[in-house]
C-alpha cells in the first residue's frame, strides 16, 4: 500500500512538474517513531514563575500521577535556536513532548499567499517539533520561506525526515489585549479548570459538535464518515447546502451551541470542530467572505470580544479557521477560545488553513491517545502530500494541556 502511494506521487510529480523534490516528500512516508517515550518537559517563562509555583508543580504531579516523567525548567532565554537545541538534547534522553508556560520564543514562518498578492508572515511551532530536519535561514530575513512558491527552500529532511519526533504545546495567554485582563490570574485559573478534570470533578457528557460552515458543507458526509472519535449518536453535525438564503449556520447560531446554556438547542459538548473562515481574530461565516478586498460574511462575523465575553463551555476545539493560532497576531481567536471560558485544549493553525483530512487525528482519540500523540500521528497521514495539504502542516499548533484525552471526563 505505501510503495503504491509512493508510485502515485511520483507519477504525478512527472506529469505537473511540481516543485516539490523527492528529498521532502519521500520521508513523509516514514514510519511513526515509538510512542514508548514518557518523558515530558515543561517550560516555563522564568518571570511568571514565582507567581504560579504551585500551580505548575500541582500541574507536575498530575503528568507524574498520569504515568510521565515531568521536569519543570525555567526559561529565560528569548533565543528560539536555544530553545530547540534544548529540546533536541532532552529527546536523545526519552523526551516525548514539550509544554511552554508563558511568553516563550517561537520560530517565525512565511509564505506567498498568490491570491493576494503578498507574503503571510506566521508563528512556526513545527520548528520545535521536526528535530531532525533540516531547517535554514537561506537568505536571512529571520524567516523561514516554507511555501510552494518559494520551492520550501529552507525546510527539508536534513539527515533523517521531515516529520515531528515530538509534540509541542503552548499555554500562553500573552497575546490578549484587553482592558482588566490579568495573564497570570488567566493561568491560574486554567490550571485549577485543568486539575479539576483530571480529578473527576468537572463533567461533560461524551459528545461533539461538527460544525461546517457554507464552503465545505457540499463534503458532510466525508467530514462526518472521517470523525471517528465520537459515533453517531454522540455526534451532532451542523452544516447548510443552501449557501445564499435562510442559512442555518451562522456566527449567532455557533456562538448559542457553545456557550449559551438556556438556548433550547444547547448541549454541553466535550469537543467541538469548527469550520468557518477567519482573519486571526474573527471567524467569518458564509460564502465568498470577500468581495473586492472587503469582508462581506453575509453569515455574521464571530469576534474575539464575542467569545471572551460567551465564556464558551467545551473542554476541546478544533479550528479549521485560517490563522486562528498565529502568535503573531495580537488577540488571536485561538488564545481566546483557550482562556475565555471552559477550554482546555485548542487546536488551530497560524497560517490559512486548518486540520483537514483528519480521520489519523480522530482515530488516534478514539484509541485513547492523548492530543499531544493524536495531534503528531497527524501529521503522518497518508493523505497530506497526495491531496497537496503539505503546507498548512506548518502552521498547526497546540494551546492548552496536550497530555488530555477525550476519556477524562
Amino acid at each position: 500500500m505505501r510503495k503504491n502511494v509512493k508510485a502515485i506521487i511520483l507519477t504525478t510529480i512527472i506529469l505537473f512538474g511540481t516543485a516539490i523534490s523527492l528529498a521532502l516528500i519521500l520521508p513523509y512516508f516514514k514510519e511513526e517513531p515509538s510512542q514508548t517515550r514518557l518523558k515530558v518537559n515543561i517550560y516555563v517563562n522564568s518571570t511568571i514563575y514565582s507567581s504560579l509555583s504551585v500551580e505548575i508543580n500541582q500541574y507536575k504531579q498530575d503528568i507524574i500521577a498520569q504515568g510521565y516523567n515531568a521536569d519543570v525548567i525555567n526559561w529565560s532565554i528569548n533565543d528560539v535556536s536555544q530553545l530547540k537545541n534544548n529540546i533536541t538534547t532532552a529527546y536523545t534522553n526519552g523526551l516525548t513532548g514539550a509544554i511552554l508556560i508563558g511568553k516563550l520564543p517561537f520560530a517565525k514562518a512565511r509564505y506567498w499567499d498568490s491570491a493576494w498578492s503578498m507574503y503571510r508572515n506566521f508563528s512556526c511551532d513545527y520548528y520545535l517539533m521536526d528535530l531532525d530536519g533540516n531547517w535554514t535561514d537561506v537568505n536571512g530575513n529571520s524567516f523561514y520561506d516554507v511555501g510552494a512558491a518559494d520551492n520550501n527552500v529552507e525546510h527539508n529532511n536534513g539527515t533523517a525526515d521531515a516529520l515531528p519526533e515530538i509534540w509541542v504545546a503552548r499555554i500562553s495567554p500573552y497575546t490578549i489585549s484587553k482592558i482588566g485582563f490579568n495573564p497570570i490570574t488567566s493561568l491560574s485559573n486554567f490550571f485549577s479548570r485543568d486539575h479539576n478534570l483530571r480529578i473527576g470533578l468537572t463533567n461533560r457528557s461524551h459528545k461533539a459538535l461538527l460544525y461546517i460552515d457554507d464552503e465545505w458543507a457540499s463534503y458532510r458526509d466525508e467530514w462526518i464518515s472521517n470523525f471517528t472519535a465520537y459515533t453517531l449518536t454522540n455526534l451532532t453535525c451542523e452544516s447548510d447546502y443552501n449557501y445564499f438564503s435562510n442559512d442555518a449556520t451562522n456566527a449567532a447560531n455557533f456562538l448559542s451551541n457553545i456557550s449559551d446554556t438556556t438556548h433550547p438547542n444547547f448541549t454541553n459538548y466535550e469537543l467541538v470542530h469548527v469550520m468557518a473562515h477567519c482573519n486571526g481574530t474573527e471567524q467569518q461565516f458564509g460564502i465568498n467572505v470577500y468581495q473586492g478586498g472587503s469582508p462581506s460574511a453575509d453569515d455574521g462575523i464571530l469576534t474575539y470580544n464575542d467569545i471572551y465575553n460567551a465564556a464558551p463551555q467545551p473542554l476541546f476545539f478544533n479550528l479549521y479557521s485560517c490563522f486562528s493560532a498565529n502568535l503573531m497576531i495580537q488577540n488571536n481567536i485561538a488564545t481566546h477560545y483557550l482562556f475565555s471560558g471552559q477550554a482546555l485544549n485548542v487546536i488551530g493553525c497560524a497560517r490559512s488553513g486548518g486540520m483537514s483530512l483528519y480521520q489519523p487525528f480522530y482515530d488516534s482519540l478514539k484509541n485513547g491517545k492523548i492530543f499531544g500523540e493524536a495531534f503528531k500521528d497527524w501529521f503522518y497521514g497518508p493523505e497530506i502530500i497526495p491531496l497537496h495539504h503539505w503546507e498548512e502542516v506548518y502552521g498547526m499548533k497546540i494551546f492548552g494541556d496536550p497530555l488530555l484525552t477525550i476519556y477524562m471526563t
